[in-house]
């Protein structure tokens, strides 16, 4: 068992986005103006993107957690 768990935290994140993004679509369906394509491009577009690193860095920090722990298991460190 991994003293740590990130998977959880990547779900919620990866839920929230696809959230984001059906609401995004479907308010788009009804406020479709120059308006709501800059509060898009100044709001909404910068945090899917920042969430988008977000997961790609848990990614890469759940595999490097997982590799330290395979290395000290093998090494029986304590």
């Amino acid at each position: 068992m991994r003293p740590w768990d990130l998977t959880s935290a990547v779900a919620k994140l990866e839920a929230a986005q696809k959230t984001l993004q059906v609401v995004k679509a479907n308010t788009a369906e009804q406020w479709n103006d120059e308006v709501r394509r800059k509060f898009d491009e100044r709001f909404l577009a910068p945090v899917d993107l920042r969430v988008k690193r977000m997961i790609d860095s848990i990614h890469h920090l759940t595999e490097s957690l997982t590799a330290a722990q395979r290395e000290c298991e093998d090494r029986d460190c304590p």
